[in-house]
């Protein structure tokens, strides 16, 4: 196998509703309520369609009142070809950062399932990496 950075990106555009899922699942790997003191969570996410698989590792931590943090690495891969592409993101923001880019951090959001999901487009992003991968 060979790992080199790219600036090829995943083609989230083949990802919409016009390449239809076939099969699709969410594994949680780790979870914990840090002694009521925020909410750490480790999870798989994963679909599959009938040209390509698409993979989301996600760690996820909000301490209260602190800041907010999530590393994302997504992994996709189109059948045929001899490669899949890796993206690394590590978003970080202090609640002062998150409330001035626009969120609500309200108790709501903090009790909410797609907590991670909602904040993220409102984090500052501090790294990105794409790697392709070749075997």
């Amino acid at each position: 196998m060979k790992v080199e950075v790219t600036e090829d990106q995943i083609p989230y555009h083949k990802l919409g509703p016009a390449n239809k899922i076939l099969h699709n699942g969410q594994i949680y790997l780790y979870e914990c309520d840090l002694e009521d003191c925020g909410y750490m969570q480790s999870l798989v996410r994963f679909r599959a369609m009938a040209d390509s698989f698409f993979v989301l590792v996600r760690y996820y931590l909000r301490v209260d009142n602190v800041c907010v943090r999530i590393f994302d690495t997504r992994i996709y891969h189109e059948f045929g070809s001899n490669h899949l592409l890796r993206e690394f993101k590590h978003l970080e923001g202090s609640y002062e950062e998150i409330r001035a880019n626009g969120h609500s951090l309200s108790s709501e959001w903090m009790l909410s399932d797609t907590q991670a999901d909602e904040v993220a487009p409102k984090m500052p992003e501090l790294l990105k990496l794409v790697e392709k991968i070749t075997f």
